[in-house]
């Protein structure tokens, strides 16, 4: 069996009981710590919806990461079980941080703390089953974790590319964000120039420098060459950190929230971000 189907059942592995995880703290943390969340409107949500939606979307993303890590295992920190975990801890960086980053700048700090608090013990329990899954299933069938070796490059060098394609990921949220109000994806007051060019730049400038450190690890697993290599990263990004949230709020119903994410997200992370990335950013010299 190759190692990413590996990596992928692993990943459906750790998500079904990451998803239990998040279902439960989520309740918890509305119900009895009187945090804002999703869950705040059960009452006119069936509870088989909600284990459904959670469930399930845990699992499809659990796929898909658990692709990406049997693909980067050999460029994650640490040793067997703990890559999952530091890949574990990575996903609730730029998945829950950042989610509740934005919703702080907006004032939402009851959503952020528990998308911190709920987000924490998710991905703490995905990546260490999903380190285990992973190694367990190696051994039973008798795929070697070590493979070619891979270049690794100083994270210190996708610092300043990242700044600068993190100031047009902030431009471009501004301009997607007026488009997509003008077409009707969403309310036109959901957003104001001031909270787009103001707050927008400056987060994603600061969140630029973590993908661009990240996108020069992880460089030589990137497809393409030049720009095409950042697009490329700039797309996983805004698959695995933007469009996973998106696709939560489209479960519940919350359309509007999907498109500000889904479609904001596409054309300031995955478009201009990535180009910007992968025209700025230049490989070291051995």
């Amino acid at each position: 069996m190759k190692s990413w189907k590996i990596g992928a059942i692993a990943g459906l592995i750790a998500g079904v009981a990451a998803g239990f995880v998040a279902l439960i703290l989520a309740i918890i943390s509305t119900n009895f710590l009187g945090f804002s969340h999703r869950y705040s409107y059960t009452f006119i949500i069936p509870i088989s919806n909600i284990v459904l939606n959670e469930i399930l979307l845990s699992m499809i993303w659990g796929f898909i990461i658990g692709i990406i890590y049997a693909k980067a295992h050999d460029l994650i920190p640490g040793k067997s079980i703990s890559k999952g975990l530091i890949l574990g801890l990575i996903m609730y960086l730029i998945v829950n941080i950042r989610y509740a980053n934005f919703q702080i700048s907006y004032a939402y700090t009851s959503y952020a703390i528990s998308a911190i608090f709920v987000g924490f013990f998710r991905w703490i329990i995905f990546g260490i089953l999903l380190g285990i899954s992973y190694n367990i299933m190696c051994k039973r069938f008798f795929v070697s974790k070590d493979r070619k070796k891979i270049s690794v490059y100083d994270m210190g060098n996708g610092i300043y590319p990242g700044a600068f394609a993190g100031i047009a990921d902030g431009v471009g949220a501004g301009v997607s964000a007026y488009v997509g109000g003008f077409l009707g994806l969403y309310p036109t007051y959901s957003v104001t120039i001031e909270s787009i060019f103001g707050a927008h730049i400056f987060i994603n400038m600061m969140w630029g420098i973590v993908f661009g450190a990240f996108y020069s690890r992880f460089n030589d697993l990137i497809p393409g060459k030049g720009i095409l290599k950042g697009l490329c990263f700039g797309i996983i990004i805004w698959l695995i950190a933007t469009f996973q949230i998106a696709t939560y709020f489209l479960a519940y119903g919350e359309i509007y929230e999907f498109w500000m994410w889904a479609w904001i997200g596409f054309f300031s992370t995955g478009i201009p971000f990535g180009i910007v990335l992968g025209l700025l950013y230049r490989k070291p010299t051995k």
